[in-house]
């Protein structure tokens, strides 16, 4: 499933109306804490944009061919558009200025139960280290070998 133009833009827009709320000038403190939740219904059409406490935040009604579509796997397939969605809008700046919010923050795919499907995109400042999956990928089998290293050495 590939996104068109159309959809691109409102998505953009309900993003950009969900985190307007926090958009602050630097020298404010932050003091918000909340992640992104959003869903996208292929039952609907709709594409929506929660806070922490499901208070709805966004809302957009996507083109038809979002709606009802045959995709075999919808959430993983809107997952990768989506995720790549708000990657370039980080690229673009478009969340620079969220001073308002408590760094670390995310946006996170959910489904009709509001359950997580996927982590879409991570926004920290640059004193955060993040551990994604593909730096933890390995990491069991080097531990086995480390601990098999040193319990050959005694």
């Amino acid at each position: 499933m590939k996104l068109n133009e159309k959809n691109i833009h409102l998505i953009r827009t309900a993003i950009r109306k969900a985190v307007k709320p926090f958009v602050g000038d630097e020298d404010v403190t932050p003091d918000v804490l909340t992640d992104f939740y959003i869903l996208p219904s292929s039952d609907t059409g709709l594409f929506s944009v929660y806070d922490d406490d499901d208070h709805l935040l966004a809302q957009t009604a996507t083109q038809q061919d979002w709606a009802n579509s045959n995709v075999d796997d919808f959430d993983a397939e809107i997952g990768r558009e989506l995720s790549a969605l708000l990657h370039d809008m980080r690229k673009e700046g478009e969340f620079d200025n969220l001073h308002k919010l408590i760094m670390p923050f995310s946006f996170v795919q959910v489904n009709e139960n509001h359950e997580q499907v996927s982590e879409l995109l991570i926004v920290d400042d640059d004193e955060t280290l993040l551990i994604s999956q593909d730096l933890l990928q390995g990491l069991d089998k080097d531990l086995d070998d480390f601990l098999d290293q040193l319990l050959k050495e005694d």
